[in-house]
This record gives C-alpha cells, sequence and structure tokens, in this order.
C-alpha cells in the first residue's frame, strides 16, 4: 500500500504537471547543463560573516560534478561508441549501454520535474568509458608512442584535477566575492 502511494505520487498527475527552478530535461545531462542548487545565501554584505568587500558575497552548495571531467567521459563516450561499433571491440559496448540503460528511460518522465542528481547512475559507467579510453591513448607498455600517451593522459587527468580545485568553494558552501562565484559558472544555465 504505501509503495503503491509513493508510485502515484511519483508519476500521477500533482507531479505530472509541477514545476521547478532547477528542472533539468535528460537532454542535458550529459552535458552538466543544468545542476541543481542546494542551498544558497546571497547578499551577505561587506563586513559580516567575514565577507570583506568591495561588493557583497555569498555561499552556495551546487549539486554539479567537475566540468572537465563530464565533458571529458562524454567525448569518451563517443569514441568509445566508435571502438565498439567500429572496432568490434565489445568491451567498449560495456559502457556505452551501460550510461544509455541508465540515461534513456528518464526521457519516458520528462512531462515531471527531473533534476541533475539523477544522472548520478550514469557516473560510474561514464568512469569506466573515460578509463578505457586513456587506456587506448596511453597505449601498450613499451609502444612508440606511450610516452606522447602518458603525457596526454597525465595532462587530462591534471586539468580534471585542477578544475575540481578551481569549483571547490561552489560545492562546499565556502564564501565567495559575488565576481568569483560568477567566474566559476562557466554557463548561464548553472545559475
Amino acid at each position: 500500500w504505501y509503495h503503491k502511494e509513493i508510485y502515484d505520487f511519483h508519476t500521477g498527475d500533482f507531479i505530472n504537471h509541477a514545476a521547478h527552478p532547477y528542472d533539468a530535461h535528460p537532454a542535458g545531462w550529459l552535458l552538466m547543463l543544468r545542476p541543481i542548487g542546494i542551498d544558497a545565501v546571497n547578499d551577505i554584505r561587506p563586513g559580516t560573516d567575514g565577507c570583506v568587500g568591495p561588493e557583497n558575497c555569498l555561499r552556495v552548495i551546487s549539486g554539479m560534478g567537475t566540468p572537465i571531467l563530464w565533458w571529458l567521459a562524454l567525448l569518451a563516450l563517443v569514441v568509445a561508441a566508435v571502438w565498439w561499433l567500429a572496432g568490434r571491440d565489445w568491451r567498449f559496448g560495456v559502457p556505452v549501454l551501460g550510461v544509455l540503460s541508465a540515461w534513456l528511460p528518464w526521457f519516458l518522465y520528462t512531462s515531471r520535474p527531473l533534476f541533475f542528481f539523477y544522472a548520478i547512475t550514469i557516473i560510474p559507467f561514464s568512469v569506466i568509458g573515460l578509463s578505457m579510453v586513456m587506456g587506448l591513448i596511453l597505449g601498450q607498455p613499451r609502444a612508440p608512442g606511450r610516452r606522447r600517451g602518458g603525457i596526454a593522459v597525465g595532462l587530462a587527468v591534471a586539468l580534471v584535477i585542477v578544475n575540481f580545485g578551481y569549483i571547490y568553494p561552489v560545492l562546499t558552501d565556502q564564501l565567495l566575492p559575488y565576481h568569483q562565484w560568477l567566474a566559476r559558472m562557466w554557463l548561464h544555465s548553472w545559475i
């Protein structure tokens, strides 16, 4: 009985006609086009709560991933699909089919509010796909291009680490002057 009530709530008329400012269509999930705001304290005046000014500060928690990691993973999934279909390597089909099976069913429910955090089920498969493609770039041990591949993979990993460090304040409710917060909101849809 209880589970039926939960199901009815999540599929009934109320939720199907609701609107939410952080509604994120699944078509944008792989690009991380609309993350969710979890908490925000806006307009902290200079001289209060540690804000030194001259402009107002804010504290936010944004439910988003590391953008460079998400975008590299999406690119890797495209490469994995090509490698699977054109290269006939079934192993690359695993992350592609995993992402598709965790993502495509959400398109059946676009009449109701959907949120970016539902994409969490995609992450394991996209990380597997990125790891597999990085393995391709790295190449075989003692292969002639191994050093170049290692440099490319190392640079990609370093870029992800730097990107995570840069957005860390908006993931953890740290006090930021408005212009510093805005600099971390790369897409207008993130605001």
